[in-house]
């Protein structure tokens, strides 16, 4: 993923406008079958791989009202969608 990572290293990050208006949108598409709680985990941890291993996709920290910061989350947004698996 290096090619792709160095090419979001290039975007300009627009956090103030809607991800729909945005030069780069990512997708995770998940079998449609699996139980629900599944279909959760394996976008969770798909998601966790690409900010690994695309840290570019990922905004700044965040602090909440107490204080404490938190992690930035993808300023691209991300659609997760499900499908039936190709024969």
């Amino acid at each position: 993923m290096t090619m792709l990572a160095d090419w979001v290293d290039t975007l300009d990050r627009r956090t103030d406008l809607p991800t729909r208006r945005l030069p780069v949108k990512w997708v995770i598409v998940i079998d449609q079958d699996l139980p629900r709680g599944l279909q959760a985990n394996a976008a969770a941890c798909l998601a966790a791989s690409v900010g690994g291993a695309v840290p570019a996709i990922l905004g700044s920290a965040g602090t909440d009202a107490s204080g404490r910061t938190h992690a930035g989350l993808p300023w691209t947004g991300c659609t997760v969608l499900a499908a039936r698996p190709s024969a």
